[in-house]
């Protein structure tokens, strides 16, 4: 087998650190937004992301699945280069026909959403979704590559553009036209920069065609395609569904209360590099070494989002002033039942699935799972109103994520605790509710002795709380972490 000196640990700190870098800067982005317009201009805007979304994983991510399956295979340099030009000569075509699909859906979406505003904004259906299926899946590129610096600079980079223009926005006074136009402009410069990272990525230019090989990865990423358009349906259905029942004021305050805040990044970090690695073995048929190195990545992202998940369920009414301010208040349970979907968030379910190339059976369990979502969503938002449709995503989440194992324990014969570190997770969970409960009461009390600033109290209670929880996972935290260092060795 060949050597690797890869260090899982490394890399994942890294990525973490650049999430996290950039989830600071997007998360500031947001807050002004959300300030400085208004409740209809951000419904709108909310209203052309909710349908880019869809259309942009639907045309992109079944094909950034490939890339870890294809690079994995791959020998030679020769080989790798062969992939990168007739992979990005299809996603060229794809990104135009995914915002070609974008612009011709317009006229349904003003009298789906009953706004003729939409009709304003066609560069952002156009363009959109073409600069962002460009740049999807560049996080694997660098990652496969062992350049995971180039991906902080890559990401930073385009955090720190996005915000300068809003900045810039607020600072001219521009119109949310005039800020739309500023905006789409930035994303397609940063998405054309994608050919000229990929060239010096590869040693070659991102361009060629191949019959044979543009066939291979059709058969492998379209049913991926399918599985991540159904799997992103299911988190979006429920703000499409309020959408076409609500005013545009009312989808604005469930689209930020339904937004997951990005503490997946401990996960997605830690996944992103983990996934070659388990590929590999796939592919040498070490399922049990596989499945170890995947379970230890569960356990250690459960840490981090678990304690993040508590966090957001007890400050939720504070969270959501300091992100949104107090007009999206009325969305505080919605924000709380999509803080618990992020438990199911601590890594990619699909991953042994993904390596074993079963991306059909992947394909078979995401549609059965929106399915179910979809009768859920209307029936629980007749019965509960606007939280009744979070609770159908959660649900929906929960199970496909669970199906999704029971799947993989089928497909290479190993039992359901060697994937899935069952016991630990309950561990943690019961650990953060415990806290969660103290730290609510004594927010309480603090609210009603204290007279000082209820955010500032918050806060203060936050700073406790990481510090008396860092104490008593660190030793844990740790091992796993020296674990997953030396989980390669032998390869």
């Amino acid at each position: 087998m060949p050597s690797s000196k890869k260090n899982i640990g490394k890399d994942s700190l890294l990525l973490t650190v650049t999430q996290l870098i950039t989830l600071g800067v997007n998360m500031v982005n947001s807050m002004l937004l959300s300030r400085f317009r208004t409740l209809g201009e951000y419904g709108t805007y909310s209203q052309i992301i909710a349908v880019c979304t869809v259309i942009i994983t639907f045309f992109s991510a079944g094909f950034s699945q490939c890339i870890n399956y294809f690079l994995g295979k791959c020998e030679t340099e020769a080989e790798k280069q062969k992939f990168v030009k007739n992979y990005y000569s299809l996603l060229t075509l794809i990104g135009v026909l995914g915002g070609s699909i974008a612009l011709l859906l317009l006229p349904a979406m003003k009298v789906y959403f009953g706004n003729e505003a939409l009709e304003s904004f066609w560069f952002v259906l156009l363009f959109y979704p073409v600069s962002h299926i460009l740049t999807s899946g560049v996080d694997r590129f660098f990652i496969n590559y062992r350049r995971t610096k180039w991906l902080m600079t890559f990401k930073i980079g385009h955090s720190v553009l996005v915000l300068s223009e809003m900045v810039l926005a607020i600072l001219l006074g521009l119109t949310f036209y005039q800020y739309m136009l500023l905006y789409i402009g930035v994303e397609v410069l940063f998405g054309l920069s994608v050919y000229l990272w990929m060239g010096k990525l590869s040693g070659t230019v991102p361009f060629g065609f191949s019959g044979k090989f543009i066939k291979s990865i059709l058969l492998f990423a379209l049913p991926m395609a399918l599985a991540s358009l159904v799997s992103t349906i299911n988190t979006e259905m429920d703000k499409l569904i309020v959408g076409g029942l609500v005013d545009t004021e009312t989808m604005a305050i469930y689209t930020n209360a339904a937004r997951e805040l990005p503490v997946y990044i401990f996960s997605t970090s830690i996944s992103s590099v983990v996934m070659p690695f388990v590929v590999r073995k796939v592919s040498w048929e070490d399922y049990t070494g596989a499945v170890a190195l995947w379970k230890k990545s569960i356990t250690l992202s459960s840490y981090f989002i678990a304690f993040f998940v508590a966090v957001m369920v007890t400050f939720a009414p504070q969270i959501m002033t300091v992100l949104y301010s107090e007009k999206y208040l009325p969305g505080t349970n919605v924000f709380r039942i999509y803080s618990l979907v992020l438990l199911f968030r601590t890594t990619y379910y699909g991953m042994v699935l993904n390596a074993l190339g079963k991306t059909r059976t992947i394909l078979r369990a995401s549609i059965a799972t929106m399915v179910s979502n979809l009768v859920l969503d209307y029936v629980l938002y007749k019965l509960l109103g606007l939280i009744g449709p979070a609770i159908a995503t959660l649900l929906s989440v929960g199970v496909m994520n669970m199906y999704q194992l029971y799947l993989t324990k089928k497909q290479i014969a190993v039992k359901f605790t060697d994937i899935y570190p069952l016991r630990k997770i309950c561990g943690i969970l019961a650990l953060n509710a415990a806290l969660a409960a103290v730290f609510f009461l004594l927010q309480q009390v603090l609210f009603r002795l204290v007279p000082a600033d209820e955010i500032v109290l918050t806060v203060g209670l936050g700073v406790i709380w990481i510090g008396v929880y860092f104490l008593l996972v660190k030793r844990n935290v740790l091992t796993i972490w020296k674990d997953l260092n030396k989980g390669d060795e032998h390869d």
